[in-house]
């Protein structure tokens, strides 16, 4: 089977040494909202229908 693979926009980020709870957690908020703006500007590459959603466990 053919991989189709896709790339999306780099999220840039600002090293923090020791980093709160709160901004571990806004920064991975913003990397999965990006995985789901990713699998949902491209799912139709990989014949994913369009009520399909993207899920995280």
């Amino acid at each position: 089977k053919p991989v189709t693979s896709v790339l999306g926009a780099a999220i840039r980020v600002n090293r923090v040494e020791n980093p709160t709870d709160l901004e571990v957690d806004l920064l991975h908020e913003k990397y999965c909202n990006a995985l789901v703006d990713l699998f949902e500007k491209n799912k139709a590459l990989c014949n994913v229908p369009d009520y399909q959603d993207i899920n995280f466990y």
